[in-house]
């Protein structure tokens, strides 16, 4: 082996591993990252940096926010997992302190189970920011006893706030300080347990939020199911086991069995991570991505190998196989959209507001839009904010849709268009001129809309 290789195998590792995560999510799965931008809503103003930090795990989830606009193109979106799982890994071997060279194939484990938790869209980013975030405070954290000591007391409420439970890993770092005895070490631990579980309970009278959400973690799960709160605890206890099995000192003979156990684990998790990204369902998820990017002609070829399951993709391979012209034409298509019992997901939703727009229902698009909306409880959507501009505008409500465009101007990627629908609200005799929005007036000011209870 080059000598150069053999210095720099660490950091080389840590760059393929982050080249895989950009390229696996870049070509195989950039649907779920517009699946998830379309349920992300970032503002540029300080009411909305307030709101956040109202409560605990705010900022993460600030953070998160921000870094999820940029899924709206997926290569900004791969390279954000990309750098957040490497920096991960990293700042689990910063939390080991190269003590053991043949570790370092361990601290690729944490990042791997959060890879793997990405597949679930239940769980959102502020969980992985808020990991990330906590590991590099407890890997920052001085080695000696007392100085050490202070700095966990002292950082446990404030890392709780910003990022919300995951600073329950902080008190573990007694086990890593140096100079303890297994007495003072569960000592110290359990009195910055008790400090740390009174700092959640503290919050509850603080924060306007039930005590079982502050403990789940506010905006680390979505539905909040036993299987999602229960895989919240996997990264954090392998970030802890791989930092206190890298403490130990080991032989010879056991550093050659480390490095084929963690290539071995690296190996097996890798794999688990492909299967269950393969074995999940995300046909509702991919149908609603390809018809948000008018990919008609991908969404036939799909709809041809394989015939989509769920009815709202099948009404939307219907009508990427004879696209109508801005109204409604295909007198089955509407029959099979008077089912409101395939409104069962923000996918669904979002896919029935398309498919009404298209064929000109547009209060039926607006009522779909708003539902998508309203069912993050965590968020708003700078995707329905868009489409209930539209539809406001057509239906002739310009109060309403200035009201939403001042809020999408705060947006990064959806300033400029937003600065234009400005325009038209002002100037509603330009939205009959209008390629899209001027058909669509006339199919509502001269039809009645059948669909609309």
């Amino acid at each position: 082996m080059p000598t150069a290789l053999r210095r720099h195998w660490r950091p080389l590792l840590s760059l393929l591993f982050g080249a895989l995560v950009y390229f696996f999510w870049l070509s195989r799965y950039p649907y779920l990252l517009l699946g998830k931008e379309s349920l992300n809503l970032f503002l540029f103003d300080q009411e909305h940096l307030l709101d956040r930090l109202s409560f605990p795990g705010g900022m993460a989830r600030y953070i998160s926010e921000f870094l999820t606009q940029f899924f709206l193109d997926v290569r900004w979106g791969a390279l954000v997992y990309a750098l957040l799982l490497t920096g991960l890994q990293r700042a689990v071997w910063r939390l080991c302190e190269g003590r053991r060279a043949e570790t370092y194939l361990l601290t690729f484990i944490p990042s791997i189970s959060l890879w793997y938790l990405s597949a679930n869209t239940d769980i959102q980013l502020t969980y992985l920011v808020a990991v990330v975030l906590t590991t590099t405070v407890l890997g920052l954290s001085p080695r000696k006893r007392v100085s050490g000591l202070c700095v966990l007391a002292a950082a446990t409420p404030l890392v709780y706030w910003l990022c919300g439970p995951v600073a329950a890993m902080l008190p573990f770092g007694v086990f890593l300080r140096q100079r303890h005895t297994c007495r003072s070490a569960i000592l110290w631990f359990s009195a910055l347990m008790l400090w740390a579980a009174l700092c959640i309970a503290g919050s509850w009278w603080v924060a306007a939020y039930p005590l079982h959400q502050l403990v789940q973690g506010i905006g680390y799960c979505f539905r909040g199911s036993a299987a999602s709160s229960i895989g919240l605890l996997v990264p954090p206890s392998a970030i802890l086991a791989v930092a206190l099995f890298a403490s130990r000192k080991g032989s010879r003979a056991g550093a050659k069995v480390c490095r084929w156990a963690g290539a071995g684990l690296c190996l097996a998790s890798l794999l688990l991570v492909w299967h269950h990204f393969s074995a999940t369902d995300y046909e509702e998820i991919e149908y609603d991505a390809l018809q948000r990017m008018g990919m008609t002609s991908h969404i036939a070829a799909k709809s041809r190998a394989s015939s989509p399951k769920s009815t709202v993709c099948q009404l939307v391979a219907r009508q990427a196989a004879s696209p109508a012209s801005g109204q409604a034409q295909d007198t089955e298509l509407l029959k099979a959209l008077m089912d409101n019992g395939m409104m069962h997901s923000q996918s669904s939703a979002f896919m029935l507001s398309d498919l009404f727009l298209k064929n000109g229902l547009v209060n039926k698009s607006q009522h779909a839009a708003f539902e998508a909306m309203e069912s993050v409880w965590y968020s708003k959507s700078a995707r329905a904010l868009r489409r209930l501009v539209e539809t406001n505008l057509i239906t002739g409500h310009y109060a309403v849709a200035l009201k939403y465009i001042s809020l999408l101007e705060e947006t990064l990627f959806y300033r400029s268009w937003a600065r234009e629908m400005r325009s038209l609200a002002e100037h509603p005799d330009q939205i009959g001129s209008h390629p899209v929005y001027g058909p669509l007036r006339n199919v509502y000011l001269h039809t009645r809309d059948e669909l609309f209870f």
